[in-house]
């Protein structure tokens, strides 16, 4: 059930953040997606992340490769599921359809394999989840060190994305 839960918790987020561009600011000008994200609760501070492992007791990894510039993190702490999961977003202030999320929460269960899902093992063997019939993002699973990692990159992306991009976000994760 928390999958389904944190399935549609994404899509309402993706989609707030890719067709949301038309909200304004108090002098009537758009707001910037800098000003979108922090309206949203999100942080720019790597703080954030040093207090969700300190609660936790966990040691975070964040990804260092990208398919694409990135120009900004920002990240929060979502309360709705049990336990909390950490939300990063990493964007390009210029191209706002190139954009990562990237969910975070301690191990729970093993990863459970759906329709249309396909198999794949990073270097150091770790066991990833190509989640190709996620809808309206390329979507890569996996769990290492206590920790469940869920990346996204939205299908708006005027990007080529392959399980490969996500594959190398993931190794670059430590």
């Amino acid at each position: 059930m928390n999958y389904y839960k944190s399935l549609v918790l994404f899509v309402v987020v993706f989609l707030f953040f890719t067709n949301n561009m038309y909200s304004v600011s108090a002098k009537n000008q758009p707001l910037s997606i800098e000003e979108l994200y922090k309206k949203s609760g999100f942080k720019s501070d790597e703080a954030l992340i040093r207090e969700y492992e300190k609660k936790y007791r966990l040691k975070i990894g964040t990804p260092k490769k990208f398919p694409f510039i990135i120009s900004d993190m920002f990240g929060k702490i979502d309360h709705t599921d049990k336990p909390p999961k950490l939300e990063l977003a990493y964007i390009n202030n210029k191209i706002p359809k190139d954009s990562l999320r990237i969910f975070i929460r301690p191990v729970l269960s093993k990863l459970q394999l759906r329709e249309g899902d396909e198999i794949y093992h990073l270097k150091d063997g770790t066991k990833a989840i190509y989640r190709s019939n996620y809808g309206i993002a390329y979507v890569l699973e996996f769990q290492k060190n206590g920790v469940e990692y869920f990346i996204g990159i939205g299908k708006s992306t005027d990007k080529t994305i392959t399980v490969n991009n996500l594959m190398e976000i993931a190794e670059s994760i430590n």
